[in-house]
């Protein structure tokens, strides 16, 4: 398999417009030491365990009293943000936000594989408002995907979201969404 890479439009997305004015200098500094020079023209595109060490970073850094799922959670929220002020960003997810749910979540793997050149998922449609997603992302990234998939949901006005999950390997993680029905007149 190839090298596991993360797009410079995603370190942007996160770090310089996700995290705008939330990068301490001390946290600046630890990333730079594993990897990530904010303060350099961003390569174009770094290993994954360099982004994996970079949010461990990250989340220790700016919710040190929150547990880690709550704290990764969050920074996947704070990816779909800040990529949505990118240009790529932009565009993908204002056509994301005008799709129905099944159809968004049907787009994840496009939308993930934007940033990044290894996610694969799998969705399935359980009922009108309920799907299961399945990502290759495991241990405490599965909090991440967690957060970004509810923040990712919530741009197309999307009520009484839950993003909950189902069940965890090795090999990746299942996601149960589940929303409510529109109402109608």
């Amino acid at each position: 398999m190839a090298e596991r890479l993360v797009f410079d439009y995603a370190v942007e997305g996160f770090f310089l417009r996700g995290l705008s004015g939330q990068v301490t200098p001390r946290l600046k500094n630890k990333l730079r030491q594993a990897g990530i020079d904010l303060d350099q023209k961003l390569l174009p595109a770094y290993p994954f365990e360099t982004w994996l060490k970079c949010l461990e970073l990250t989340a220790a850094e700016l919710f040190p009293a929150l547990p880690e799922k709550d704290s990764w959670w969050m920074l996947g929220e704070l990816m779909v943000r800040g990529y949505q002020q990118t240009p790529m960003g932009s565009a993908m997810l204002t056509l994301l936000a005008a799709l129905r749910p099944h159809q968004r979540l049907g787009r994840l793997q496009k939308s993930l594989r934007s940033g990044n050149n290894y996610t694969v998922t799998r969705t399935k449609a359980v009922s009108p408002t309920v799907a299961e997603v399945w990502v290759n992302d495991t241990s405490h990234v599965r909090y991440f995907v967690q957060g970004l998939i509810f923040a990712g949901m919530l741009l197309g006005r999307v009520t009484g979201l839950t993003v909950d999950i189902l069940e965890s390997d090795a090999e990746g993680t299942t996601y149960r969404i589940a929303w409510k029905e529109p109402q109608r007149g």
